[in-house]
This record gives C-alpha cells, structure tokens and sequence, in this order.
C-alpha cells in the first residue's frame, strides 16, 4: 500500500541519513530518451523508470536492493530491468 511505501522510505532515511539534505550534495542523472531518472545522495541510489517501455541496464557493481516500488523490478547479477514506473532503492 502506499502508507506502507512510505513507512519504508522515512526507515530508510533514518537508517542511512543523519542531519538535512542539501539539495548540492545530490547528483541527479537523467536520460530522457528511455525516461530513466537516477538520484545519488549518501550512498543510497534512487532509479525510476518514467517511460512505458521496460528499461535495463547494467551496474558497474552489484546493487545491493534497499527498497523496491513494487514487484516489477528484476535483479541478476550487475543486471537491473525496471518496469514502467518501477522505482528502486540502492544502497
């Protein structure tokens, strides 16, 4: 549900932030061509795929999965595929 989603995301924050965030210590990446957004910010990446076709891509390591949208998210290896509108959490 999306009271749990966001139980799960004020945990994680205080699991892995201490203090604010400022928005200079956040990298955001985005490519708008396959509609992929990625935020960096204290060890902990946010990727959503925005578009409507399936999007994947390989990871320079292992993610290791915090937290996933919904099931529509398939790690193997250094391999991550998001469904559309599928967001993951990597830390």
């Amino acid at each position: 549900s999306m009271f749990q989603w966001y139980r799960d995301l004020i945990a994680l924050r205080r699991k892995h932030i201490d203090g604010p965030t400022h928005l200079a210590d956040v990298v955001i990446e985005a490519d708008e061509t396959a509609r992929l957004v990625r935020m960096q910010h204290a060890g902990l990446s946010v990727i959503a795929n925005l578009g409507e076709e399936e999007a994947s891509f390989e990871m320079a390591e292992d993610p290791g999965v915090e937290l996933l949208s919904n099931g529509a998210v398939t790690v193997e290896g250094r391999q991550l595929t998001l469904a559309p509108d599928a967001v993951v959490i990597l830390g």
